[in-house]
């Protein structure tokens, strides 16, 4: 009863009830995202699951490359915007726009880019499905800002219930197109998953696109656009990067892995977008969130780090023995990332309450270079090498977090 009482007490602070709602659906994304790999390492070749891990880190790369910050300047906006409608139908618009331009050139470059994925290019239908899923992607990630603003967060989560529904069937439907079946698979249920969940805006959506709207709010949705392609680049890259300089193979490892792992960062990434929204609705209550998201990471965070330390191989087994001895001392490097990334990532949202742009970016670029460039320094040690060099990217991103906190108290 106690117990009980205690989770009615946390979901009554709106803080905590957006973030819970956020962290269910990433629950449900993770633990589907577990079964659709479990089923596509069965059904498809290794070099097939590699070659998708690619395919898939190039639509979200894309896909975040075409949000210009939208996602979270959504978050900022929306609460006290008069037009509701014409700001995110104005933002899935260009965003959508820029997905198709991005996602041409690289179907077109893909000498350039990845040599690997040049069977794209073998029919004129296989390009353009590559393009039009890719380009529907960014309303697909756009919509939950919304309902993260309005405080609706629990739409987010039935959008990805759906999702994460139909990812689990069309994998067997499409096997024989090898790895874009498993690109598709993906592709297709974020498109219907995302009409469904249109009829649940909180306002009449009309499609119009209003470039006074953009205008007003570019300086801070560009800033965090530049800080979003240096947070995830990494993550997005690699898979791609490790395909080239190692094998297909060891990109399947590596994906598996981080896809793990990334449900611990996904905690901190809940707690700071809800911990946005809240400061756009309310600037007096900031202080209190402020404490209460750290508290909140760190409380989660610890105990899941030690279980996947204790049961992590036991979880890889859901993809296979291969995959388990291969992406297990991976896994448990970026397990314990989580921790710094926590860290870089409630600062971040502190700043951006407070409209300081430029430190968000300086913080999300300097962890960025540091995790590509020492992963090429690494390659060598192999995945093992690759997973260190995320967290010292990480603890990197620490250390401006440090200097900017004690420039801030020498200020005042």
């Amino acid at each position: 009863m106690a117990e009980h009482n205690m989770i009615r007490r946390l979901l009554g602070v709106s803080l905590y009830r957006n973030a819970f709602f956020l962290i269910m659906n990433q629950v449900v994304l993770s633990g589907f995202g577990f079964l659709f790999w479990a089923i596509v390492v069965r059904i498809y070749a290794v070099r097939d699951v590699g070659l998708a891990s690619a395919l898939i880190s190039s639509l979200e790369f894309i896909s975040m490359l075409s949000l210009i910050g939208f996602d979270i300047a959504l978050i900022k906006y929306m609460p006290k915007a008069d037009r509701k409608s014409t700001l995110s139908s104005s933002c899935f618009f260009l965003s959508a726009f820029i997905a198709i331009l991005i996602s041409s050139i690289f179907v077109i470059g893909l000498g350039l880019f990845s040599r690997e994925l040049m069977f794209l290019q073998d029919s004129v239908i296989l390009s353009a499905s590559y393009i039009i899923l890719v380009s529907f992607y960014p309303i697909f990630t756009l919509v939950d800002g919304v309902f993260i603003a309005l405080r609706k967060a629990q739409f987010v989560l039935l959008k990805n219930i759906i999702f994460s529904s139909l990812k689990l069937v069309l994998p067997f439907l499409l096997v024989f197109m090898g790895s874009f079946g498993v690109f598709s698979s993906m592709g297709l249920s974020a498109l219907f998953a995302l009409f469904f969940i249109l009829m649940f805006m909180p306002f009449r959506l009309r499609f119009r696109f209003s470039p006074d709207v953009i205008k007003r709010m570019f300086r801070f949705s560009s800033g965090n656009y530049l800080a979003n392609i240096f947070r995830f680049a990494p993550g997005m890259l690699l898979p791609i990067i490790i395909t080239d300089i190692i094998n297909p193979e060891t990109a399947a490892y590596f994906y598996v892995g981080f896809m793990v792992a990334y449900f611990l960062f996904i905690i901190p990434t809940s707690i700071s977008h809800s911990l946005l929204a809240e400061g756009s609705h309310d600037i007096n209550s900031v202080k209190i969130n402020i404490r209460r998201a750290y508290s909140f990471s760190f409380l989660v965070l610890i105990p899941l780090v030690v279980l996947i330390f204790l049961f992590g191989d036991y979880l890889l087994l859901l993809f296979g023995t291969e995959y388990s001895k291969n992406s297990f001392p991976l896994l448990k490097v970026l397990s314990v990332s989580a921790l710094p990334f926590a860290l870089n990532a409630i600062y971040a949202t502190i700043k951006n309450i407070k409209h300081e742009v430029k430190v968000v970016v300086t913080i999300n670029f300097v962890t960025a270079i540091g995790i590509l460039l020492l992963s090429f320094i690494l390659r060598d040690f192999g995945l093992i090498g690759i997973g260190f060099a995320w967290l010292i990217g990480q603890i990197t991103g620490n250390l401006v977090v440090l200097y900017y906190s004690i420039r801030s108290r020498m200020a005042i």
